[in-house]
């Protein structure tokens, strides 16, 4: 608390996850009664984690989010703030990295490989690499750009207070590597970034229905759907760019200045 009574005064402050879960409710309404605005920035924490009062933006870090804690307050008596959208770039890294081989067709995953659908079967199409931590991320990142498809197959979640709503990063991710995805509308933002006609959607998360996608991403590599699919990816990039967030940014502090 003695903390919170020291900050600036009229000031905004933006917490990130671990900041957010971590502040008692004393010493944030403290903060809260001294600022201009308090904002918790949630990424991918789960709706139940939500904090009601003297918190003035909830940020959400994907559509799905945001639309999810937009209802979450409608439904929750006495909560406060509005929910702003943020969304998540890649790693500074990956932008510079390029697509190594955009002429040749390659697919890989880069992961938490029990959050995936792989099969033995999938496996001779794709190559899976565990990249879930920060130590073996350092050691795959440099492979990302040596596909020119990146498989984002995500088993669904169950719909509870629990859910956790994840940013697009591996679209993201694949994007910044001149990369198309092979991506089910499971995972969270694929539609709304991509759009129900991208042409290497998988429905649902079965073996038959993957493998089919990727055997049609194989045959149309540089063909009308796969340029297709490039303009789709391109446009997705551009939502995430330096300009795009900064733009976020500027609404969200705007309106608690209003």
């Amino acid at each position: 608390m003695l903390w919170a009574s020291l900050q600036p005064k009229d000031a905004i402050y933006v917490f990130t996850k671990r900041a957010a879960l971590s502040i008692g409710a004393s010493a944030l309404e403290i903060l809260h009664g001294r600022s201009r605005g308090i904002c918790f920035d949630y990424v991918d924490t789960p709706l139940d984690k939500m904090v009601f009062n003297h918190v003035d933006m909830h940020l959400a870090s994907s559509h799905m989010a945001r639309d999810a804690m937009r209802a979450r307050l409608t439904n929750t008596p006495g909560a406060k703030g509005q929910v702003g959208l943020l969304l998540h770039g890649a790693d500074e890294r990956i932008y510079a990295m390029g697509n190594q081989h955009r002429n040749d067709y390659r697919a890989g995953y880069f992961g938490f490989l029990k959050n995936t659908v792989r099969t033995p079967q999938i496996e001779k199409s794709v190559d899976f690499h565990d990249a879930a931590f920060s130590d073996s991320m350092r050691q795959t990142i440099t492979r990302m750009g040596d596909y020119s498809l990146h498989y984002c197959i995500r088993a669904p979640q169950t719909e509870t207070l629990a859910r956790c709503y994840k940013p697009f990063t591996k679209g993201v991710i694949a994007a910044a590597c001149g990369a198309n995805v092979l991506v089910n509308a499971a995972q969270d933002d694929a539609l709304a970034f991509l759009g129900e006609d991208y042409p290497y959607l998988v429905q649902g998360d079965g073996e038959d229905e993957i493998i089919d996608v990727l055997q049609r991403a194989r045959s149309t590599h540089g063909k009308n759907d796969w340029l297709r699919a490039r303009r789709a990816m391109d446009h997705l990039l551009n939502q995430v760019s330096p300009k795009a967030m900064a733009m976020q940014m500027d609404e969200i502090f705007t309106t608690l200045l209003r």
